[in-house]
């Protein structure tokens, strides 16, 4: 593995920990905009 390959990884790995953080946090909220989004998304697809 490259060290550009793992500076990549390593910045994956940051992004999921504050998106984790951020779901914890915000649990509800996350949970209604995804509900948001997959209504939209399926009002686009019928």
């Amino acid at each position: 593995m490259t060290a550009n390959e793992f500076a990549h990884i390593d910045s994956l790995n940051k992004i999921m920990k504050v998106l984790f953080i951020f779901h914890k946090q915000g649990q509800g909220q996350v949970i209604n905009m995804h509900g948001k989004l997959s209504i939209k998304l399926t009002r686009l697809k019928g």
